[in-house]
């Protein structure tokens, strides 16, 4: 229970916990978001550990230009109450971590916060638990009970009133909003850098049903058949049938597994302009990245892209789903039938509202809140 966690007058140690049990290569906004608050915390001053499982990740070279701090390796099997013992806090980020560290976190009497990153993926299984209560998935009835009972974590203000509303009865705990940082080092080397704008354009996500790249491709095919033949990268996990269905549209995509931050903000700046056709996101990381990059964006409307957009002029959103609507934009965008200049203007002052500082000032608020 919450209000038997610990109180301290000062609150120093923090554990961010991140552990999935994903191949090599896998790639999403659970570990990134691990990282950043783990670098976050350093920045604000607390000593952070990162537990993370033993995938190290394409970015962790390029994040490793903020300021330091300890990160551990091992398999979530591997993590005991002895470990956390050490910690005044612990951020429980993915199903798993939160499931394992709940228990040894209840035991020692240590704050615990469980951050929630995929979203709509919980909330199937929180629904299915819900309607099922005879489910026999294991893993969600725990996850179920623990949030009702913890902190929670979102990534926008826009997913509050989402996850209250699901949670219902809450037996204690609150649900705070802490947004991820955009402005990191290496991005504003990259800049800083000569980069010519080629005739390309870039779209960023795992390649899942619900990431709905088809509708890009789509665009693209559609966009040949008037002569216009950009290079689609896409930045991706997995190739699984993306080259299958560019050889059947005839069109010319290059996918990229596995590169680094740098060479993925490159590609961004290298880009005459950002696609997305995602049907749902968590957040929209990606988001952040075209506009911090200075592009214009093209994507459906999803609620969260409001928060991180801000009315930005450089982010088109259309009506949700519309294929053909996105085509037609698509077009709009590539021939500057909109204020391309807003996008540049829009993106350098974008990343001050993102900063790795003010996700630090707002981890200390929501800690010492209730810590202290």
């Amino acid at each position: 229970m919450v209000s038997c966690y610990r109180r301290y007058n000062m609150v120093q140690r923090i554990a961010v916990v991140y552990m999935q049990n994903k191949p090599p290569g896998f790639y999403s906004g659970g570990p990134y978001y691990s990282w950043l608050l783990a670098y976050a915390l350093e920045e604000s001053g607390f000593d952070a550990t990162l537990f993370a499982d033993n995938i190290h990740p394409v970015f962790e070279d390029d994040l490793s230009c903020y300021k330091q701090f300890k990160r551990v390796h091992m398999n979530i099997r591997d993590i005991t109450a002895n470990i956390l013992n050490d910690f005044d806090c612990v951020i429980a980020v993915s199903s798993w971590a939160i499931v394992t560290v709940s228990r040894f976190a209840s035991e020692l009497k240590i704050p615990l916060f469980n951050a929630f990153v995929d979203f709509k993926t919980f909330l199937e299984q929180f629904d299915n638990v819900l309607v099922s209560r005879g489910s026999n998935n294991v893993l969600w009835k725990v996850l179920y009970d623990v949030v009702r009972k913890g902190h929670i974590m979102v990534l926008g203000n826009t997913l509050v009133p989402y996850m209250d509303r699901w949670l219902g009865d809450r037996v204690d705990g609150h649900i705070f909003a802490v947004s991820p940082a955009i402005n990191s080092r290496v991005f504003d080397e990259v800049l800083q850098e000569d980069i010519a704008v080629e005739d390309e354009v870039i779209v960023i996500g795992r390649n899942t049903d619900l990431k709905n790249f088809d509708h890009v491709l789509y665009a693209l095919k559609r966009s040949y058949e008037v002569g216009v033949k950009p290079l689609l990268n896409i930045v991706t996990n997995d190739t699984k049938d993306l080259m299958r269905k560019a050889d059947n549209y005839g069109i010319n995509i290059k996918v990229h597994i596995g590169v680094s931050d740098r060479e993925k903000f490159r590609l961004i700046r290298r880009s005459k302009f950002m696609v997305n056709a995602s049907l749902f996101e968590g957040w929209g990381l990606w988001l952040q990245e075209g506009m911090y990059g200075q592009k214009m964006v093209l994507c459906y409307d999803i609620p969260t892209f409001h928060e991180i957009s801000q009315d930005n002029k450089g982010v088109i959103m259309v009506k949700y789903g519309d294929r053909e609507q996105f085509m037609k934009w698509f077009h709009n965008i590539y021939f500057k039938k909109c204020k391309m200049a807003a996008a540049e203007k829009y993106g350098k002052i974008f990343g001050q509202g993102f900063t790795v500082e003010s996700m630090g000032a707002r981890l200390r608020q929501v800690i010492t809140e209730v810590c202290i």
